[in-house]
């Protein structure tokens, strides 16, 4: 879309209210917006100049904050338009909600997730940790500081997940066309996923948690009251990959806050220093292990019937980890108060194996061996 017709369909949306029912057109629009057509209609990009950030959002998206900041603030119908903003071209034609333009991501580690709201627009800071090289995506966190918190949750919900996962189905609880993804972690890869959406009843603001645990825990409340307080769910998840330094494999307890000037975040209890599960890994489990604070020197014989080896280990304290299969030695330096995971493939064929595990120092850990079939020399995936 050029910069004209970009301008054009801008004014259109914010054009003149008078004359018309405020209310019966918020509802109208809130019904486009969490419908399945609402999620079809285009994206479009706009240059707001009070911030100079690219607010994303469908026609319908855009109507209905302007509408909805015209009754927080107390003004009818026949007070006049809203002022109209400038907009600008991002370059290339728009598409549905699914895809905005902005690439969209999928968890890839270690992640912090930081949410910001801003002229109606929201984005996510995406901090990854990992041993292997990633490809890192941040998007930048605009401030929150100019948009009254009246007008926060009305503008954070309605507007689509910067992440590519699918949403779930939300049965007859929530409004399906309203549940967006805000953690980066789905049921599928991590174990869970938290969600953003409205509950269909009552129409309130809910933070969801979607796990192999339990389906759909949530905490709902009104607008006024997500903007006092925020929203907090606490959950039990399994979690089944890489999530964070504090968060075990395993079952534990979720705690997932989004404040009331739009940070969200994921705790966990505090690490128990006396059980680490075996990581989960890829492959045929040979055998696994865990042990508390020890530098007793353990040995095992496993069979991979001609198959490449994968090592992979969880440990956590002030030492390290040496891991010896008949004379293939890794060492793994572990970290005070941080889970570290590693994971290693050799490209071997190996019938009977010794295996030698020697820690040092005071270290927690998990291990897990197992077979995988030989492709090629080089494929150690």
């Amino acid at each position: 879309m050029d910069k004209d017709r970009a301008a054009a369909f801008w004014v259109e949306v914010h054009m003149d209210a008078r004359g018309t029912d405020l209310s019966a057109e918020v509802a109208e629009l809130e019904a486009r917006v969490y419908s399945r057509a609402g999620n079809a209609e285009p994206v479009v990009d706009f240059i707001d100049p009070a911030t100079g950030e690219i607010v994303q959002a469908t026609p319908s998206q855009l109507r209905l904050r302007a509408l909805r900041e015209r009754q927080a603030a107390g003004i009818d119908a026949q007070d006049g338009a809203v002022q109209p903003l400038v907009a600008e071209s991002a370059g290339t034609e728009s598409g549905s909600l699914g895809s905005t333009g902005a690439p969209r991501r999928r968890f890839v580690g270690p992640i912090v997730v930081g949410v910001a709201v801003a002229a109606g627009i929201v984005t996510a800071l995406v901090v990854t940790t990992i041993q292997a090289p990633i490809d890192r995506g941040v998007a930048t966190v605009a401030s929150a500081e100019s948009i009254p918190s009246r007008f926060f949750p009305e503008r954070l919900f309605d507007l689509p997940s910067v992440f590519d996962i699918p949403a779930p189905d939300p049965g007859d609880q929530f409004v399906a066309g309203s549940i967006q993804n805000i953690s980066g972690t789905s049921e599928s890869d991590q174990g869970f996923g938290v969600f953003l959406g409205r509950e269909s009843d009552s129409g309130l603001y809910c933070l969801i948690v979607n796990s192999e645990v339990d389906v759909n825990v949530a905490t709902c409340a009104t607008a006024d009251a997500v903007a006092r307080q925020g929203l907090r769910v606490e959950s039990p998840v399994t979690v089944r990959s890489f999530v964070a330094s504090d968060a075990p494999y395993g079952d534990t307890m979720l705690t997932a806050t989004l404040t009331n000037s739009g940070a969200f975040s994921m705790n966990f209890p505090p690490i128990d220093l006396g059980d680490i599960a075996a990581p989960p890994t890829t492959g045929t489990t040979l055998q696994e292990w865990s042990s508390g604070p020890s530098d007793a020197e353990l040995n095992a014989e496993i069979d991979a019937h001609g198959e490449s080896l994968i090592v992979a280990l969880a440990c956590v304290g002030e030492g390290s980890v040496t891991v010896d299969t008949d004379g293939y030695a890794y060492l793994f330096a572990c970290a005070e108060g941080t889970i570290k995971h590693f994971q290693n493939q050799d490209a071997i064929a190996h019938g009977a194996v010794g295996v030698t595990i020697t820690p040092t120092g005071n270290v927690t850990w998990g291990l897990t061996i197992a077979s995988k079939p030989l492709t090629e020399p080089d494929d150690l995936s």
